[in-house]
């Protein structure tokens, strides 16, 4: 289910990401709740900066238990999913 999940949000996220302009504009409402907008680029950034922060914490987490820190790089990513290869 969590796999799931993850994959459902990488993939609303690259839509989003190649949806992205300059004048793109999100605009969030919430019932009872001030109405926020901000530009989509802005938005892509603070999720690049929001997942580098938990793969932070996740290394903290693994080294404070006496583990080995894993290689966590998207050039380990993409080798180990089969995406980058030598031609």
């Amino acid at each position: 289910m969590l796999k799931a999940g993850v994959r459902w949000a990488g993939d609303e996220l690259l839509n989003l990401a190649t949806a992205a302009r300059a004048d793109t504009i999100v605009r969030v409402t919430r019932p009872g709740e001030p109405i926020f907008e901000y530009p989509l680029a802005s938005l892509m950034v603070q999720v690049l900066n929001h997942s580098t922060e938990h793969r932070t914490q996740i290394s903290t987490i693994i080294t404070q238990l006496g583990m080995e820190r894993p290689a966590m790089s998207g050039w380990k990513y993409m080798r180990e999913m089969g995406e980058f290869r030598e031609l």
